[in-house]
């Protein structure tokens, strides 16, 4: 099982973010711990585990305190159980993770991996993009994160307005440059709500972004990375098992504010405030649930299995309903001609191009499987 702990408080909301988070203070940050470990606790006498990943994200959870981290793993192992061997990550901030000590007392709580919210080592992209840290920062983090010995993931964002394809070759190759076995390369968006979203500043043509793109997976493979999924790239052995156990649709819970939870069937998302989360752990409150129909896990094993490199595996589909694998191939056939997907008539997955049209092919492939 999958173990997901959301920590959604930062130093401050940066311009293109619309994931729930608030300011960080120290009064939130006991309290959202003190919440969680009672939530985990609930789970004691369910009989489930052990938990095989764990990963702590956010928000910031690099503004937590260690021994508020070791609090929270320590409740997941008393109720649950952690497997040995389990994967461990927690993600970071460059600017926090700098704080003396931090990163190098993960190790001993058990940690395993360091994901590092970098974005950017270029000063005026991050100010742009409204990043606590500056390069220097950045690139002192992953520096004392390497050093560290743990696995070491740097997020990298391409499709940045007024970014250039020579700035982000430089931000790809200096994030190479530093020794990371993980890059986790996403494209900007303007989210609704965001203060993005109101900047009228010129975004990348479709031009300009697919040459992003395709430079970033030509640079990682040459350098022996394999892109395991349309935004994450890995060194052999270094792919984050958490994340793969999302695409694969294996069942997970989730802690803490707005975090969601999928098991046996049934899908809930936790309170998004801090006091209503807070009435749910107490049980004055239940949490948005709904149970997974037929249709709808259909179309989500699609939708993740397509973005990994395995892509989606038809045969198996096909086997348990009876259906024509030929008759799909078939159906297929205009988007492997047009060089979309690679189908080998047991699993079809993106292509490259196809990659950057994913959202669409994964709704005509929605449509030939229902029909």
């Amino acid at each position: 099982m999958q173990v997901y702990v959301h920590l959604p408080l930062c130093r401050r909301k940066c311009r293109y973010c619309a994931f729930t988070s608030w300011e960080f203070s120290s009064e939130a940050a006991a309290r959202v711990v003190d919440l969680i470990v009672a939530h985990v606790g609930r789970w004691s006498a369910q009989g489930i585990g052990p938990a095989h990943t764990i990963y702590i994200g956010g928000g910031t959870p690099s503004m937590w305190e260690v021994r508020q981290l070791a609090r929270i793993l320590a409740a997941v192992d008393q109720a649950l159980g952690i497997a040995v061997g389990a994967e461990v990550t927690v993600e970071a901030n460059p600017e926090s993770a700098l704080r003396p000590g931090w990163m190098a007392a993960l190790g001993d709580l058990g940690v395993t991996r360091i994901s590092l919210g970098v974005q950017s080592f270029d000063d005026q992209t991050l100010a742009f993009l409204g990043r606590p840290h500056d390069g220097a920062q950045a690139v002192a983090a992953v520096q004392a994160a390497v050093a560290t010995g743990l696995a070491v993931s740097v997020d990298l964002l391409w499709n940045v307005p007024g970014v250039s394809l020579a700035q982000w070759q430089q931000d790809l190759a200096g994030a190479v440059g530093l020794g990371v076995g993980h890059v986790s390369c996403y494209a900007l968006t303007a989210e609704p709500g965001t203060p993005l979203a109101a900047d009228p500043v010129p975004w990348p043509s479709e031009d300009e972004a697919s040459a992003q793109f395709h430079w970033m997976c030509q640079f990682l493979e040459e350098r022996g990375f394999m892109h395991y999924e349309l935004a994450n790239f890995a060194r052999p052995g270094a792919a984050c098992r958490h994340n793969l156990g999302y695409w694969r649709g294996e069942d997970y819970l989730g802690f803490g504010p707005a975090a969601v939870s999928t098991w046996q069937g049934r899908r809930w998302t936790n309170p998004a405030s801090l006091e209503d989360y807070g009435l749910m752990v107490e049980g004055a409150l239940a949490p948005k649930a709904e149970s997974l129909s037929p249709a709808v896990a259909l179309r989500e094993r699609v939708m993740l299995g397509l973005r990994t490199r395995d892509g989606f595996d038809v045969a198996s589909w096909a086997c348990g309903l009876g259906r024509d694998v030929a008759g799909f191939g078939a159906a297929l056939g205009p988007l492997v001609q047009a060089g979309l997907v690679v189908w080998d008539g047991i699993s079809v997955r993106l292509s490259r191009q196809g990659m950057l049209l994913g959202n669409a092919i994964c709704a005509h492939i929605w449509d030939i499987l229902e029909r």
